[in-house]
């Protein structure tokens, strides 16, 4: 039975007694059945939809940038996007990729109306700028001037040189990895990142991530909310939020513990509403 998207294989290479008992990578049973299939000689499409890996090509990037992949959402997302591509070239000059990360590169990202009835980001646009040259400190500040004029909360702009072969496990490593994608220049430098096993995660990176989500928490308390007052409109907006992030950070937790983390929401909602029937 290959239904249980949830096991994993885990590979080892007998030839290289140096990497003895460590683990390489991990695939699930539903990406590897096909090719299993094929291999002992039966025709994979008679028992499994999915596709034999060998002929799928490159891993294509999600084709939304929102979960609901509306037109209307995805042309908004599209058009803040191409403004915020066009500022770094304006600010800094052709660079060697600009990579979308967080929930917008994943295919996730949410949009709610505001009181105009617009269409806006619920979460921040993040976004790292790959280059040789040191451009953190000529793209300091561009992003909260986006932000501003975006009408939305942040606009993370990170710069990396690119230099990522031997980047140790972290969870933003891991979803730069697996849940990121190019939006401008070379597409092929998140190849350059290890192709990492969630189940090797450190522990203290989920310590950090609930750290992390419980500053979002405190950064939603402001002014008169410190003394008591229920927040309204935008503030309990981004309130409400942070603390969706705190608690998925819990579940997050759980899931490195299960080794069943992901880089995608859908799929750690579905783990953990699976592994959580069995505690």
């Amino acid at each position: 039975d290959c239904t249980d998207n949830l096991g994993a294989f885990i590979l080892y290479d007998s030839a290289r007694p140096d990497l003895a008992g460590k683990t390489l990578g991990r695939v699930d049973p539903p990406s590897i059945f096909p090719l299993l299939l094929d291999l002992i000689g039966l025709e994979a499409a008679s028992y499994t939809k999915t596709p034999l890996p060998c002929m799928q090509g490159p891993v294509a990037s999600p084709a939304s940038f929102t979960g609901e992949g509306s037109p209307e959402a995805e042309a908004v997302v599209r058009s803040h996007l191409e403004r915020i591509v066009d500022a770094v070239h304006a600010k800094v000059g052709q660079v060697e990729a600009i990579v979308l990360t967080g929930s917008f590169g994943r295919g996730e990202g949410g949009m709610y109306r505001d009181t105009a009835g617009a269409l806006r980001p619920v979460n921040d646009y993040d976004l790292l700028v790959v280059d040789r040259r040191n451009l953190q400190a000529d793209l300091s500040g561009l992003g909260e001037t986006l932000a501003r004029e975006l009408g939305i909360d942040f606009v993370d702009l990170g710069w990396s040189d690119g230099q990522w072969a031997n980047l140790p496990l972290t969870v933003f490593h891991y979803d730069l990895r697996h849940g990121s994608r190019v939006i401008a220049g070379d597409h092929s430098v998140l190849e350059r990142l290890p192709a990492y096993a969630s189940a090797d995660m450190p522990p203290y990176e989920i310590v950090k991530l609930l750290l992390n989500r419980s500053a979002g928490i405190l950064s939603g308390l402001r002014g008169a909310n410190l003394l008591g007052e229920a927040p309204s409109g935008e503030a309990a907006r981004y309130l409400a939020n942070q603390l969706a992030k705190a608690l998925m950070a819990v579940g997050d937790w759980h899931l490195l513990r299960w080794e069943g983390f992901d880089s995608s929401y859908r799929r750690r909602a579905e783990r953990f509403a699976a592994l959580a029937t069995a505690i």
